[in-house]
């Protein structure tokens, strides 16, 4: 039988060993052999695998960087390192303290002093030679003279006596080429100084973190851009409105002088309000993707006729499909049960599939909306004759700003958004089946009334 045991060197140093213990009989006699083997480094390696699994379910709880070099370090201090100082480059190309931790609760104090004292990065300190040459650097044995050489003043000097570190690892961040930091492990016992095996550890624990920063770097910078494009939006939105606002007004008024001003005058404020009114639906869609990031896309619930949503969206859309010389076709089953959402929002889902369909169906072609009865929801649709989707572009068609034809750019690509957007707030799903040349055919559910004691109420779009 194998049994785990703790050998004792000459120097005193302990290691892992592994006695394999025999028995045997010979001429009555009763003989043991035992083998004894050093299994610290298979031991140390098993140990590290640990270890670099733990850093690695850190880092993927979160894509936060101040979290994971939170829970990074609170995982060294406790079992590589007694002090554990982070510096990475921040978006000014500056240098930044960002994390101090230690694993002794009575020097909480020192940490908060080396996380808060002002530090010229200009002269030497514990991490300036790494920034330097991007090479890790192990001090084995940490003397007096050395933290003098990088005190840049008795302040600092007093808190690396503090420190009373006894040796130190100092490892570059690097992801891509790019320095994101250093981070600096301070041992401050004697007796577990480190050694050469553990700055290979070290080398790739500084890898893993370096590539979990850039990560969340990639986040934070996609977050403000994200933001900052919805900001934009929102303000381009409330500011056209105004301006166009007084156009339709013009409009109306220039119309009300009736038959006597012209054919021509007619056809051309006509021609503006078509186009003021376009204008008008582009600021309702910047409007809606800024509120459905916000969250703040309010649905009205209630009940809500099948039959009439239908016929209602096909007495408001036949006037622009006639005028793109297409036939518009009403396909409905018999007494189609009551749906529970938000009317206008299920009318703003049909203009914009119907408007889609306008658009890529010859003259000629034909638009039919429908719905009928599914289980517990109603299944609707929107099919049309017109040139299809390629199958590449099928996954990205309700992806925002996003285009079929980069050289055909009808439209701001917001719309299929949107309207994916509604439905899932419905509790619905929306998909489509389409192929170059055989038309498309949109489909999307909503939850049928099933209960009669449900009441009026409105809630808040989830965010997407």
């Amino acid at each position: 039988e194998r049994r785990a045991l703790t050998g004792l060197r000459k120097d005193g140093v302990e290691f892992a060993a592994e006695a394999a213990i025999s028995r045997l009989e010979v001429d009555g006699v009763r003989v043991f052999t035992v083998v004894l083997r050093d299994v610290s480094e298979r031991k140390r390696a098993e140990n590290e695998q640990q270890f670099l699994l733990k850093v690695g379910a850190i880092m993927a709880s979160t894509l936060e960087y101040e979290q994971m070099l939170q829970g990074v370090g609170s995982l060294l201090v406790g079992e590589f390192a007694d002090c554990c100082i982070a510096d990475l480059v921040v978006g000014n190309g500056q240098v930044a303290r960002v994390k101090v931790l230690h694993c002794d609760l009575a020097k909480a104090l020192v940490a908060d002093a080396l996380q808060n004292i002002k530090i010229d990065r200009r002269r030497p300190h514990l991490a300036s030679e790494v920034f330097e040459t991007r090479q890790p650097m192990l001090i084995g044995d940490v003397t007096p003279a050395y933290l003098e050489s990088i005190a840049q003043n008795s302040a600092h000097l007093q808190v690396l006596r503090d420190l009373d570190p006894k040796s130190l690892m100092a490892l570059p961040l690097v992801a891509h080429g790019r320095l994101m930091g250093v981070l600096v492990l301070v041992r401050t016992r004697v007796t577990h100084a480190y050694v050469t095996a553990d700055l290979l550890l070290g080398q790739e624990l500084a890898h893993r973190v370096a590539w979990a920063v850039e990560n969340a770097g990639l986040l934070t910078n996609a977050q403000r851009a994200t933001q900052a494009r919805d900001d934009v939006l929102g303000i381009v939105a409330h500011d056209l409105r105004n301006p166009l606002n007084a156009i339709l007004m013009q409009v109306e008024l220039l119309q009300r002088r009736g038959p006597e001003a012209g054919y021509d005058f007619q056809k051309q404020s006509q021609t503006i309000r078509r186009s003021a009114m376009r204008m008008n639906r582009l600021i309702e869609d910047l409007l809606d993707v800024t509120r459905l990031d916000a969250g703040g896309l309010a649905i009205e619930f209630k009940r809500a006729a099948t039959h009439q949503l239908v016929v209602d969206v096909l007495e408001a859309e036949k006037a622009a499909v006639s005028l793109a010389s297409l036939d518009l076709v009403l396909d409905l089953s018999a007494s189609p049960p009551d749906v529970w959402a938000d009317r206008g929002r299920l009318l703003q889902v049909f203009g914009n599939l119907i408007g889609n369909a306008v658009k890529f169906t010859e003259p000629g072609g034909r638009v039919t909306i429908g719905a009928a009865p599914r289980g517990l929801e109603v299944l609707f649709w929107v099919s049309d004759t017109g040139t299809g989707i390629p199958a590449e572009n099928l996954p990205h068609l309700f992806d925002r700003f996003w285009q079929a034809r980069s050289a055909d750019r009808r439209g701001a690509g917001l719309g299929l958004a949107i309207v994916k957007g509604i439905v899932e707030a419905h509790g619905g799903r929306i998909w489509v089946q389409s192929a170059p040349g055989r038309g498309s055919s949109f489909f999307f559910t909503i939850p049928k009334v099933h209960s009669e004691s449900r009441e009026q109420h409105i809630t808040e779009m989830p965010s997407m």
